[in-house]
């Protein structure tokens, strides 16, 4: 689920909700439910994401809106829209870093004839700068391959945990300055840092290998 324009939509693997048209995604003003656009065709619409203001479906998609699609398509509120990316393969999730990254993860291996390993950036993407925010840590290097490194402005206790997209825990580690992610697969992971277990810390880390 997400908000977008100030409805609320819903994905999944459906034709109907509550007797209204789903196609694999709907929306609700408050009111009502009512279908987007045409809808989608497949099997599943697994992920949303907004980006620059627009809604960013993916999953295992052949049409958005009567539009043929490769797994991937945008919604600007009144169409919808091919983006010109072929995926040969479910696009089983997204995050956008901000309003230039959009990263994707699934189970693609080709991009319009581009070899990939189950994760790209979309757009006008050249790098990711480390994961960073108003508290007192910072990580790097993002995206990252083997190992990165956790600093600390002040001396204090905290846990350390890195969940997958599925939101299990990966690895949950106390006070680590450096941390082996080298046997993880490529993907897109949730940061929490943790101090007297509230957390002081959130963030996506991108590892691409």
């Amino acid at each position: 689920m997400i908000v977008y324009n100030g409805e609320l939509y819903v994905s999944g693997h459906f034709l109907t909700i509550y007797g209204d048209p789903g196609d694999l995604i709907a929306k609700w003003d408050g009111t009502s439910w009512s279908s987007v656009g045409s809808g989608l065709s497949g099997g599943n619409c697994l992920d949303m994401q907004v980006f620059n203001s627009e809604l960013y479906v993916g999953g295992s998609l052949i049409a958005a809106g009567g539009l043929p699609v490769n797994n991937i398509a945008k919604w600007d509120g009144t169409n919808w829209y091919n983006i010109g990316a072929n995926f040969n393969n479910w696009v089983i999730c997204m995050e956008a870093m901000d309003s230039n990254n959009l990263f994707l993860g699934g189970g693609f291996t080709m991009i319009n004839n581009d070899t990939v390993k189950n994760i790209c950036k979309y757009n006008i993407l050249t790098s990711v700068n480390e994961l960073q925010n108003e508290s007192n840590f910072s990580i790097y290097p993002n995206p990252a391959n083997d190992k990165i490194t956790v600093t600390v402005s002040e001396n204090i206790e905290y846990v350390f945990e890195l969940r997958d997209i599925y939101n299990r825990i990966c690895i949950q580690k106390e006070n680590i300055k450096e941390l082996d992610v080298s046997t993880l697969t490529n993907g897109i992971y949730s940061v929490r840092i943790l101090v007297s277990n509230k957390i002081q810390y959130s963030g996506k880390l991108v590892i691409i290998k």
